[in-house]
């Protein structure tokens, strides 16, 4: 289906007397060029977790400022427009050239190719945006990035790469606590490992044995500012200081904290990868529920788990599941959903984060019931407890995020303590 969308697109270009030359190519070998500009001096690679690239060619006849075109398709049947891109840049001179990237979604009239502002990185790990007077043609569908005396090979990514490396680190750091089990509860569609956390003070086990608080992220692909809450959310739930008022004497925490390894690493838009014609790739937050749903392996392992915990007698007391949309907010239930007992908590829970922080808090408490099957709907109706989206603002400043998730956390840990 992509392959089909893909040509029709790239056809109806030609056929408008928009492209010349340097064609579509469909990947080569890893190492080897996506595409290249006609006169050789720049060159477009898609071979690393998280890159993204569906078309490539070159405006250009050879005789002016290449103009590579990379083009992004979303997945059949996406509806929420996060045009992922990413692949890295091999100049071979210092002439100027232009990136034009443009995204198609087939589902949608636009698909709002400037919601992420596109960064770059020298070694795909300290990354900076790309100031706004490189990029000229901003609409819609699609922008265009300026660059001149370039002398060194670089990537461009709607977001910092945040994929398997990233994730080891965390999963290696949380770890290594004594009072912490790494552990994999099941596989995604194409077999990668989906692991989880379990922090439990007085036992190594992968079965919790105190009320539970769950918290799990990356259930869409682009959303790293979610995940970047998460990571330091999970972080500061290890610290000596928290240990020493005893929240893991009275809770368990599971944390599973990348849910679709294969959507990240495929740079998807928003589903996983499955690629079964019986079982096509979902939205994973639209898999959440009991008759219809867990049709994934993704959610089909999340559930097992859940259902293990509750064969075990054990409550799960709290449910935040991470994520990044265009403002820093927290989707809660509406009144007619509050959960019957704590029902004050996303209020209780924001003040005490202000108090730790010092500051008043740019996360807002959005009262919405889903209409759709997702996570915080599924939690909270199949167990009447506070179940939340943790939202982060696409652009959030990093520091930003990681000091509001620190404080987050704290406050967590200070309000069930009253319970």
């Amino acid at each position: 289906m992509r392959l089909f969308v893909i040509i029709v697109f790239l056809i109806s270009l030609l056929l408008s007397g928009q492209a010349k030359a340097q064609f579509f190519k469909l990947p080569p070998n890893i190492g080897s060029p996506y595409c290249e500009s006609v006169d050789g001096t720049v060159s477009i690679h898609a071979h690393y977790d998280m890159a993204r690239v569906d078309g490539c060619f070159d405006l250009d006849d050879g005789t002016g400022t290449p103009d590579l075109i990379v083009t992004n398709l979303a997945e059949p049947d996406v509806t929420n427009n996060s045009p992922w891109y990413g692949f890295k840049v091999v100049p071979s001179s210092t002439d100027d050239f232009n990136i034009t990237i443009r995204c198609f979604n087939p589902n949608t009239l636009n698909c709002n190719a400037d919601r992420y502002h596109p960064k770059r990185s020298r070694d795909g790990r300290s990354w900076s945006e790309i100031a706004n007077t490189s990029i000229t043609n901003s609409n819609n569908d699609q922008f265009t990035i300026h660059f001149s005396n370039e002398t060194q090979p670089f990537f461009i990514s709607a977001q910092p790469i945040t994929g398997d490396v990233y994730y080891n680190r965390i999963l290696e750091k949380l770890g290594a606590q004594p009072f912490s089990s790494r552990f994999q509860i099941g596989t995604s569609s194409n077999g990668s490992p989906i692991e989880a956390i379990l922090l439990s003070l007085g036992q190594q086990s992968k079965m919790p044995n105190k009320p539970t608080i769950i918290l799990t992220g990356r259930q869409h692909p682009p959303e790293v500012t979610g995940a970047i809450a998460l990571s330091e959310f999970a972080y500061t739930l290890i610290q000596q200081d928290l240990l020493a008022v005893g929240f893991l004497d009275n809770y368990d925490v599971l944390i599973i904290p990348n849910m679709n390894p294969d959507g990240v690493a495929d740079g998807n838009w928003r589903n996983n990868s499955n690629n079964s014609p019986l079982n096509p790739a979902m939205d994973l937050n639209r898999d959440w529920n009991d008759v219809t749903g867990f049709t994934q392996p993704e959610t089909a392992a999340v559930k097992s788990i859940i259902d293990d915990i509750v064969a075990e007698n054990i409550p799960i007391v709290l449910f935040i599941d991470f994520h990044s949309t265009h403002a820093d907010k927290f989707y809660i239930q509406t009144n007619n959903y509050h959960p019957s007992t704590h029902a004050d908590f996303p209020e209780n829970w924001k003040t005490a984060a202000e108090t730790v922080h010092g500051s008043a808090s740019p996360y807002y408490l959005d009262e919405t019931r889903a209409s759709f099957y997702n996570s915080k709907r599924y939690m909270r109706d199949r167990f009447d407890i506070n179940a939340i989206t943790y939202e982060v603002d696409d652009e959030s400043d990093i520091s930003d995020i990681s000091s509001w998730a620190r404080a987050y956390a704290i406050a967590m840990t200070q309000v069930l303590m009253t319970w």
